[in-house]
């Protein structure tokens, strides 16, 4: 059987510097290093950030184009721990949610409005 894998996201920034910024600090905790000046990685993933075309419209959820990047948590800490990586990027980039199944999440907004989700599932999916 052969192996079918996601490589590479390559992320297309309005603000390159401001996204590098964002994102070295929102990785960094989810075991990813800066291999160049653009790109993060772990695993045989990477994270690619290069400069948009055009600045004209800011991302929306609903929108075209990719909505979230979602990871899976080892446990509610780590998910604590990058909200609080959020935070201080700024109030309005992180959010904490706890669902009603248990499921425990931080959503944090990148600087053009896509979003990064860590989620510790309460039935260990």
């Amino acid at each position: 059987m052969s192996t079918f894998a996601l490589d590479h996201i390559v992320i297309l920034a309005t603000d390159l510097e401001a996204s590098l910024r964002f994102y070295e600090r929102v990785l960094g905790p989810l075991g990813f290093v800066r291999e160049r000046d653009h790109l993060f990685g772990r695993d045989g993933l990477y994270f690619d950030l290069r400069p948009a075309s055009t600045a004209d419209e800011p991302r929306s959820r609903g929108r075209p184009g990719v909505d979230h990047l979602g990871f899976v948590a080892s446990s509610r800490e780590q998910v604590d721990a990058l909200y609080e990586v959020g935070r201080s990027l700024g109030p309005e980039v992180a959010r904490r949610i706890e669902f009603d199944d248990g499921d425990y999440s931080v959503f944090l907004r990148d600087p053009d409005g896509v979003r990064i989700e860590l989620t510790c599932y309460a039935a260990g999916q």
